[in-house]
């Protein structure tokens, strides 16, 4: 029996995918040896970073600023998140859903007063919009 053959119908659809997804982002190639790196980089502990912001007189400052920003950006974030919560929650109960169900009970009578009148009797599960 060929190779082809010999492997499952998922298998051979799975890797045919692969290789058509693959053929489209071959540029991120070019990051594998950042990405996937045999020796991984050590992480900075907070001690490290301070160390680093005192020696280095160029890019210590930068460094500050950025590690502030992103303490502020993240305090901005979750304000944001919950005040556009909040204000879907607001909306989200707003009237035009009774005067929906107003005009939807309204339309019920209607045909129930129609129907009525041509003689029909119908129960109300009978009823169908």
């Amino acid at each position: 029996m060929t190779d082809s053959s010999s492997q499952s119908f998922f298998r051979r659809h799975w890797e045919g995918y692969k290789e058509f997804w693959s053929e489209r982002f071959s540029f991120l190639d070019n990051y594998s040896r950042f990405v996937k790196r045999d020796n991984l980089l050590p992480s900075w502990s907070d001690a490290d970073v301070q160390e680093f912001i005192a020696s280095d007189p160029v890019h210590g400052p930068t460094l500050r600023t950025a590690r502030e920003a992103a303490k502020y950006g993240s305090a901005g974030a979750v304000i944001g998140a919950v005040s556009t919560a909040a204000v879907a929650w607001k909306y989200s109960r707003s009237l035009h859903v009774v005067d929906e169900i107003k005009g939807l009970s309204t339309k019920l009578k209607l045909r129930r007063n129609m129907l009525d009148f041509k003689g029909f009797k119908l129960s109300w599960s009978k009823l169908y919009i």
